[in-house]
């Protein structure tokens, strides 16, 4: 009975304590909703971001499979000086993606390729990642003698510069 007693002088304890315990607890469950709904927007924009370089790379890697077979004066004479073509579109969820590649001939030995990464969420923004390369062309002529002479070319593309530029 003495345990009572003891009790009985502090009548109203239990609502602070209660409210406390709600207080903290609300307190750590809207951190715990902040931290998630920020990892979700940070997982977003990472697959965003890997889309962006994933579409720029297809539309670099295709303007090279075109170029590299290729001699100079045959890029010129069958594609021009300045051509340019689509990646096609991609679907991912709720967003889509697409590229559009560019190829310029500047000079006699040079050759440049921008490619442009294009994503969209559905009733979002469009975002832009480029990716570029310049290469040069180099080509090495001899005749070979034997039991007829033949003029033999050997040629090769090299990357001389790469770069990347970020749109939002």
């Amino acid at each position: 009975m003495s345990m009572f007693r003891h009790y009985k002088n502090r009548s109203g304890l239990a609502i602070p304590i209660v409210l406390a315990f709600i207080f903290v607890a609300t307190i750590l469950g809207s951190t715990l909703i902040f931290f998630s709904r920020t990892r979700g927007y940070d997982s977003s924009r990472s697959v965003q971001r890997l889309q962006l370089i994933h579409l720029a790379q297809v539309g670099l890697n295709e303007a090279l499979s075109q170029i590299k077979p290729l001699r100079m004066q045959e890029i010129i004479d069958k594609k021009g000086r300045e051509w340019h073509f689509k990646v096609p579109m991609q679907k991912f969820g709720r967003s889509e993606g697409w590229g559009e590649v560019k190829v310029k001939v500047p000079g006699t030995a040079d050759l440049e390729i921008v490619s442009t990464g294009l994503w969209k969420e559905k009733g979002g923004t469009e975002q832009k990642l480029i990716l570029g390369a310049r290469l040069g062309y180099y080509e090495n002529s001899y005749y070979e003698s034997g039991d007829e002479s033949r003029l033999k070319i050997e040629s090769e593309w090299k990357f001389k510069r790469l770069f990347q530029k970020n749109e939002e």
